[in-house]
């Protein structure tokens, strides 16, 4: 790939006669990195091209509330390679790497896109996130198999709801999502109903805000081994429903201290397997055993409990 087509979102086209649209705003493409860029209307099809060729784009768009700045229609199967940093910086989308203020950036991009297949690794670089701005980004996208990393410290309420729900062909989450604090709903849903995920990213944080993790693997029916929690600092529903209906897990392994709010877990464990090991700081010893009496919170009943090292 050129150096063009590293800088900006690009589309490679996997079948013959693909072509992209773009709702709500104008922007501008070119085909195989030529550099003749070309001016699309909003809900206007680029020309086609056909297996191996590529469609880049560039703009500096303005984020519209829940309408972001668009949503893309691509007619054939492709992966999306290059910057997405691009639509809303155009030409210094390369020297970009902060959402702030671009509130619901990319949020709707690619949602219900049943035809995208992979992400590159680096194609969302931001390292600062703003509010809603991945919300549903690929929601319901069933044949996504490979998602990108996700580097962002810096992160912003509801920034990625729901970004991956739904994506049932998803095997390759982001290795880790490196954030030390995790605001307001960040990651609520994010992940939920990927039926096909069997690891989920490392989760390093330590301080969880309210919601922060509600829902983030509900669903996620071939995952076995839950992420190693080590916050320490619970807030409010931070743990609601995270693991609701993984009927495969069986390892958890949760590091949080005595004192938390009994609500941070409500119904975290609900379905999951009914035999597994659950690993726990020594001196946690009123966490509850998870039934229905008590909203499926603490321990998953039948499970062993082991302290941690």
């Amino acid at each position: 790939m050129n150096l063009l087509t590293v800088n900006y979102l690009t589309i490679e086209a996997l079948e013959d006669g693909l072509t992209a649209s773009l709702s709500v705003n104008a922007c501008e493409y070119c085909v195989d990195g030529d550099g003749n860029w070309k001016t699309l209307s909003a809900d206007t099809a680029t020309e086609s091209i056909n297996t191996g060729h590529t469609l880049s784009f560039r703009g500096n768009l303005t984020p519209v509330y829940e309408k972001g700045i668009g949503t893309f229609t691509i007619s054939k199967k492709y992966n999306l390679k290059g910057n997405c940093m691009s639509m809303l910086f155009g030409d210094n989308a390369a020297d970009n790497y902060s959402l702030s203020g671009k509130n619901y950036a990319f949020c709707k991009l690619f949602r219900n896109c049943n035809n995208i297949v992979n992400v590159s690794s680096n194609f969302l670089p931001a390292t600062t996130l703003a509010e809603n701005c991945y919300q549903t980004m690929f929601k319901d996208c069933t044949n996504l198999t490979t998602a990108p990393e996700i580097p962002a410290t810096t992160l912003a309420k509801t920034c990625c709801y729901m970004m991956f729900h739904n994506c049932t062909s998803l095997t390759t989450a982001p290795t880790v999502l490196p954030a030390t604090y995790v605001d307001f709903s960040c990651y609520e849903f994010m992940f939920s109903g990927c039926t096909s995920l069997t690891k989920a990213p490392e989760l390093p944080a330590t301080n969880l805000g309210s919601s922060s993790y509600a829902y983030m693997f509900q669903n996620c029916t071939s995952l076995t081994t839950a992420p190693e929690l080590p916050a320490t600092s619970l807030q409010t529903y931070c743990y609601q429903s995270m693991f609701e209906g993984c009927t495969k897990l069986n390892y958890i392994k949760m590091l949080s201290p005595t004192k938390y709010p009994l609500n941070a877990f409500d119904n975290w464990v609900k379905d999951v397997s009914s035999s597994g090991t659950f690993v726990k700081l020594p001196d946690l010893t009123d966490f509850p055993t998870a039934t229905s009496d008590n909203t499926y919170r603490g321990i998953p009943e039948g499970w062993t409990v082991v302290d941690a090292d």
